[in-house]
């Protein structure tokens, strides 16, 4: 699979395998209209955060998904969540608005999914070297380099690998579906386009 991204003067080209699973189907399309069904007949914001955790969940497998809503103050609560015996519940659990600093609010804003399949991976160089890439803007490269505080933080967490989506209302980032995993999970391109 190959992705690609203008960043100044350069193209920026990622390269991935391709999951032999080739998800993205008719299936998935009439799953995801029926998904947006469903949403429309929840009664209210608790229960879409409900169905949305068993929807995304089944789509990712990963071992524990939540649905994190922003409070006016910046702080997270949980409001939904479906996970299995790998993680114990974060249901209801409050979280400081420090957890997600503000440069990292806008990057989610601009990238609405973020993938961390293995949060013991060995960082690699751009490639050629010689391309005087030194500064260049890595905002949209789904394959960047992870903050080395973040990836000692998913450590404490016992989580191995992770997937976040973003949830934007009128612009604003309301939320966020976050999925745990207890250990390292590839979610493949057609799954993050589904996930979108």
């Amino acid at each position: 699979n190959a992705q690609f991204h203008v960043s100044g003067e350069h193209l920026l080209v990622e390269l991935e395998p391709l999951d032999s699973r080739n998800f993205l189907t008719w299936e998935i399309f009439s799953q995801i209209d029926a998904t947006a069904d469903r949403f429309e007949r929840c009664p209210d914001i608790a229960a879409v955060c409900h169905h949305g955790a068993q929807v995304f969940a089944k789509l990712t497998e990963f071992d524990r998904v939540l649905v994190y809503r922003f409070q006016e103050d910046g702080s997270g609560c949980v409001m939904g969540e479906k996970r299995n015996e790998a993680f114990p519940s974060l249901m209801n659990h409050h979280f400081p608005a420090s957890d997600i600093p503000r440069q990292a609010r806008a990057l989610y804003l601009r990238n609405r999914i973020r993938v961390i399949p293995d949060i013991h991976y060995e960082a690699a160089p751009i490639r050629p070297v010689e391309a005087g890439t030194t500064g260049i803007d890595l905002s949209d490269v789904q394959l960047r380099s992870i903050s080395p505080v973040h990836l000692q933080y998913m450590s404490n967490m016992g989580v191995a690998a992770s997937a976040s989506i973003s949830l934007v209302v009128d612009g604003i980032l309301w939320g966020m579906i976050t999925c745990h995993n207890a250990t390292p999970r590839i979610l493949s391109e057609d799954i993050r386009a589904a996930c979108r």
